[in-house]
């Protein structure tokens, strides 16, 4: 046996790597996302251009501390009339709750902010971590929202959604370590977002949101047969469709 890792793996702990020593990251625990210096993603040349009209659905993410932010994307398109989800995942105590499941906003946030505060994006997975603490929490099954990702804040008993809602949105930003131009995105590791992207419907633009050195070539990212391809990236420097 070669003892060489699997190479989801290696590219995984290779990016993460890369991700945290160009932010100036260190350790493992990472700043608090409500107060991201990174560069704005409303800003980036061509957003304007891939959102829906006032009154179609769109879903996004929370971003992490190490991600690019989304706190002013959510912002803004709620402000436009964007229906707009979130993941989020069921109670410990609801098991009957899909798995993966949506939240809208309204139901997640004081829309008058759009919140994402520190304080109301934390919240504790059914294996007793703070979820969004860490960049690569592990969340137990019927607790996931992807690898460290954040549930929406404030969610209410009963406002999670089945997947199949998802089959609304004419936008889905998702989260990705990085993503190739063939259109293969890399997330954390826990397989929520392709089962998520499975209910997409096909006239859907679904971009991979990352940082622009981790937009690579074709080809350059392993990809298994359940990896749900995206249809291009989205970085403070711009839209890139593949």
């Amino acid at each position: 046996m070669s003892g060489r890792p699997e190479p989801k793996t290696w590219w995984r702990e290779h990016l993460k790597s890369e991700r945290r020593s160009r932010l100036g990251l260190a350790g493992d625990l990472v700043p608090d996302a409500a107060h991201s210096p990174y560069p704005d993603l409303t800003q980036a040349p061509g957003f304007e251009g891939i959102l829906p009209a006032a009154g179609q659905w769109a879903a996004a993410f929370e971003s992490l501390a190490d991600e690019p932010s989304t706190r002013s994307v959510l912002r803004l398109m709620v402000a436009q009339g964007i229906r707009v989800l979130v993941p989020a995942v069921r109670s410990p105590g609801d098991p009957e709750a899909p798995e993966v499941g949506w939240a809208m906003v309204s139901d997640c946030v004081d829309a008058a902010k759009v919140g994402l505060s520190s304080t109301e994006t934390q919240r504790t997975s059914s294996a007793g971590r703070a979820v969004g603490v860490r960049s690569d929490s592990r969340v137990g099954a019927g607790g996931r929202v992807g690898a460290g990702r954040r549930v929406g804040a404030g969610r209410r008993a009963g406002s999670l959604s089945s997947a199949g809602l998802l089959t609304r949105c004419r936008l889905v930003l998702a989260p990705a370590l990085a993503v190739d131009f063939s259109g293969t995105r890399l997330g954390r590791g826990g397989g929520w977002y392709d089962r998520a992207l499975a209910h997409a419907s096909a006239d859907a633009l679904v971009l991979a949101v990352c940082f622009p050195w981790e937009v690579l070539p074709a080809g350059a990212l392993p990809r298994q047969f359940h990896d749900r391809p995206v249809d291009g990236a989205l970085t403070n420097q711009g839209v890139s469709l593949f």
